[in-house]
């Protein structure tokens, strides 16, 4: 949600909020920077109604989702310099995963099975260092402080080359790294993997040209090559 608010003219500056957050999982945290951004360097307020935490107390940085409910984060905005004073008020509602499930009965012989229907809900999934991860991988890094999907690593599981987990083939395939005659901006730090799997992408006669599952292989697309201090 983006807003702008119309200023007097030669006067004062626009000034723009803009909410890149609206909805999080019960327990999860997120930086007020990432939840919300505006162009006014004007001293910001915060305050929240509902289901979340606001820390730390005094001039708060994050945001924590309670169990139940939604939250409502008003953020008030002071006079500076051309920018003039805002207050913008969002809702940020409480995220769940529905699924249905279908239970099939068996009564008297003389009658016929019944099927029913029941609407369970559930919250996303956590894991530890050293899980199996979704992909059947192991669970190397955790940090809940991060964005959503990027709060887990998960190493490649032993034969995933054959595009399962296990079975008879548990090597890895090997190939040379980088383009011939080719230099990629690539970086080092950890999350830069996406990026990197990116650039080396566009280009031909790279390692991307045999090791391509890591981006886009078995219709997994969160799939890549890791930076090096991964």
């Amino acid at each position: 949600m983006l807003e702008v608010a119309s200023t007097s003219r030669n006067v004062a500056a626009c000034i723009t909020i803009t909410w890149s957050v609206s909805s999080l999982v019960a327990g999860q945290s997120e930086k007020l920077s990432i939840v919300v951004s505006t162009n006014s360097p004007g001293v910001k307020r915060w305050s929240r109604k509902g289901s979340c935490v606001l820390t730390p107390t005094s001039k708060p940085t994050k945001l924590a989702m309670g169990s139940t409910g939604s939250c409502t984060l008003t953020l008030k905005i002071a006079k500076s310099k051309r920018y003039p004073a805002r207050t913008s008020t969002k809702t940020i509602t409480f995220a769940t995963t529905t699924t249905a499930t279908t239970v099939t009965t068996t009564p008297a012989m003389d009658s016929p099975p019944t099927a029913s229907s029941d609407t369970t809900t559930a919250t996303a999934a956590v894991y530890n260092v050293g899980d199996t991860g979704p992909s059947g991988g192991k669970i190397f890094y955790k940090d809940l402080s991060r964005p959503a999907g990027s709060q887990y690593f998960e190493a490649a599981c032993a034969g995933w080359s054959d595009g399962t987990c296990g079975g008879s083939d548990l090597s890895d395939p090997e190939t040379s790294w980088g383009c011939m005659k080719k230099l990629i901006a690539t970086k080092e730090a950890i999350g830069a993997g996406e990026k990197n799997t990116t650039r080396s992408c566009r280009l031909r006669n790279c390692w991307h040209c045999s090791a391509a599952f890591c981006r886009f292989g078995f219709g997994r697309p969160n799939r890549l090559v890791p930076a090096i201090e991964r």
